[in-house]
């Protein structure tokens, strides 16, 4: 099981607590990762599948998803076409993009639900309190 609750916490940030752009932000960030997971799927030589891993990995920064970073390097490290590597990132998007999710502003503080469970996120003066 793949924590993604920094991540969701990144998007939650970026969104400014506009629920619409938080879940455009996220669809956003499951598409590119995809692409890139399709694109070492299909990968024909080891220069394709080093900017696709590449490419993933500069994605999963962006959005401080540490987990998906770690698999990006596990695959650069390893050797092209890895199918155990390529199970373990679809596997993480699949989870990451199976959460039903939804951002809502209350008050001030952006509280990030999971079907199961919810974590507030409070912002304050370019700092902000994870809990989680």
């Amino acid at each position: 099981v793949f924590e993604s609750g920094s991540l969701n916490a990144t998007i939650a940030l970026a969104a400014g607590g506009d629920n619409a752009l938080f879940l455009e932000l996220r669809q956003a960030f499951i598409d590119s990762a995809r692409q890139q997971l399709d694109l070492m799927h299909r990968a024909r030589c080891d220069g394709n599948w080093h900017v696709a891993a590449t490419r993933l990995k500069g994605i999963a920064a962006s959005f401080h998803a540490k987990a998906l970073i770690e698999l990006a390097s596990t695959a650069l490290d390893g050797a092209p076409g890895d199918p155990v590597v390529l199970r373990q990132i679809g596997a993480f998007l699949d989870q990451f993009a199976a959460r039903e999710l939804t951002a809502t502003v209350l008050l001030g503080t952006i509280a990030i639900v999971h079907s199961y469970r919810s974590y507030p996120l409070v912002c304050g003066e370019r700092r902000c309190a994870l809990p989680f």
